[in-house]
């Protein structure tokens, strides 16, 4: 009776710590149920964000001012046009929500993931952005790890 009772309360501890590592997303009107979890390291230093990094359609998606104001970069919100607008150094991206063309430097550049909001924070396609501003952008796949 107790090894039953252990191995009850060991499924009940094992499903408790598996549903924790998971998140609720909401975005596109709907709720989404996200489990991975992806590092993204600067100069092999990890950071922290209050909305952390996700993938959506194969792309990597962080919140626009967690990386770039650390970096330099001047993020801005323009609320009535929805959109973020990234500067640095002689470089201007501007990002639309939900729109695949975003403009560097005044020129249309196709994305393959629009910005999005997502629970309430502007999320935006890291490789697109730093690739832009002249950062090189790797991907670990084994450790899902942005560098």
């Amino acid at each position: 009776m107790k090894i039953k009772l252990l191995c009850i309360c060991l499924i009940l501890l094992l499903s408790v710590s598996v549903t924790a590592q998971g998140m609720t997303l909401y975005y596109d009107g709907e709720i989404h149920e996200y489990n991975d979890v992806i590092t993204l390291k600067i100069n092999g230093t990890p950071l922290e964000f209050d909305v952390p990094p996700v993938i959506i359609n194969d792309r990597t998606l962080i919140p626009s001012r967690g990386l770039f104001e650390q970096l330099g970069a001047t993020v801005e919100w323009k609320n009535n046009t929805r959109q973020v607008v990234i500067t640095l150094d002689e470089t201007e991206i501007i990002l639309t929500i939900d729109a695949a063309a975003a403009k560097v430097n005044g020129e249309v550049a196709i994305m393959d993931m629009p910005a999005k909001i997502i629970n309430d924070r502007t999320m935006i396609p890291v490789r697109f952005v730093s690739e832009h501003l002249g950062m090189k952008v790797g991907w670990d796949g084994n450790t899902k790890t942005v560098t």
